[in-house]
């Protein structure tokens, strides 16, 4: 039975460390000028390539959920999660209404927890 929890564990720490990768590399940087949902809703080609930003929020609210399951699973401490609901709050604040833009700020920022969540999770 421990054998099973244990390569239950493993998994979940390989799929958390998989996603938290993609949400770190395979996302542009890019702030376009017009609000990204206004440019993947466009009929011209380009609308495809903004799927993959990391300024919609979309990507905030996948990237969070995984550092959400990372707490709950026992992979990332307390204090780290408290950091986290800290940005959560920050980050909700700043997006009140649909007008508001995500700046580069915000990336970094979530750019730095991510890597910080990976190297604790691999460190686990």
């Amino acid at each position: 039975m421990k054998e099973n929890s244990l390569e239950n564990k493993i998994t979940k720490k390989e799929e958390l460390l998989t996603q938290i990768d993609s949400f770190l590399n395979d996302y542009s940087n890019e702030i376009p000028e017009k609000m990204a949902h206004d440019l993947i809703s466009s009929p011209s080609s380009f609308g495809e390539k903004y799927y993959k930003l990391k300024v919609r929020v979309n990507w905030f609210t996948g990237f969070l959920g995984y550092l959400e399951l990372a707490y709950h699973e026992k992979f990332i401490p307390e204090d780290f999660w408290i950091e986290i609901i800290d940005f959560i709050k920050r980050f909700k604040e700043n997006h009140k209404k649909d007008s508001d833009r995500t700046t580069k700020e915000q990336i970094d920022e979530a750019d730095n927890l991510l890597k910080r969540a990976k190297e604790i999770i691999e460190k686990n």
